[in-house]
């Protein structure tokens, strides 16, 4: 009977150690989907992650300033929430194409759509009081000759 025990005992160890849940990054619980004590299927989501750092702002320009932008190009990212202060950042990702129109045509002669390219800029600055989902408007760096 002690044998027994022993081996329920090193079982339950057994599935002890499969419910350790480990973080795939360094970050902060930004939303939790489950509670302690709900039943959870494998693999299904119990919360959501948001880094602390490398944080990504996607933007759409038009296409119209497609000529200055490239890639590691230096831009300021400007938070609204943080009274305006400005981080540092860079371009990391340019569409390869066009998506939505920002401008439509008119009925003047030569007019057309005025399409836009998604923009993808890091953020290199480590500021503490960045936050997912905040709105930012991107203002691009003077290129020094």
């Amino acid at each position: 009977q002690v044998e027994a025990l022993k081996a329920q005992l090193e079982e339950a160890r057994s599935y002890q150690q499969e419910t350790r849940i480990v973080a795939p990054l360094d970050g902060y619980v930004s939303q939790r989907i489950m509670d302690a004590g709900e039943m959870v299927a494998a693999g299904a989501p119990i919360l959501t992650l948001a880094s602390k750092t490398g944080f990504k702002v996607k933007i759409y320009a038009d296409e119209t300033k497609f000529g200055s932008l490239q890639l590691d190009r230096p831009v300021k990212v400007v938070l609204p929430a943080l009274a305006g202060a400005e981080v540092n950042g860079r371009i990391i990702r340019i569409s390869q194409s066009a998506d939505f129109a920002t401008r439509k045509a008119t009925n003047e002669q030569n007019s057309f759509d005025v399409r836009a390219l998604q923009i993808v800029v890091l953020i290199t600055d480590n500021d503490p009081r960045l936050r997912t989902g905040m709105t930012a408007r991107v203002k691009l760096v003077s290129m020094g000759k």
